[in-house]
């Protein structure tokens, strides 16, 4: 895991939820809910949210990988298509 930063606020663990990462989503709301939020209950139950979506089942959790691997692909492919734009030889 990674050091706890300025970042880590309730806004951008939503923002990281939002966008299906959850993984850094848990981790910014288990910070959080380390220091005591103000709005304990909010941060507590987006926490459990999350970490139960991470914990479905197998096929659920199997889906979800495979969609980030196929996005990943797709992601490296463009680069790949960018870089031979860049530099044609």
């Amino acid at each position: 895991m990674s050091e706890p930063s300025s970042f880590d606020t309730f806004t951008m663990a939503r923002v990281q939820e939002d966008q299906g990462n959850d993984r850094e989503a848990l981790r910014i709301l288990s910070h959080l809910l380390s220091t005591d939020p103000e709005d304990y209950a909010a941060v507590k139950a987006a926490h459990d949210r999350v970490k139960a979506r991470m914990t479905g089942t197998t096929e659920e959790h199997l889906a979800r990988l495979f969609e980030e691997w196929v996005d990943l692909l797709l992601a490296h492919q463009r680069i790949k298509k960018l870089a031979h734009i860049n530099d044609p030889d």
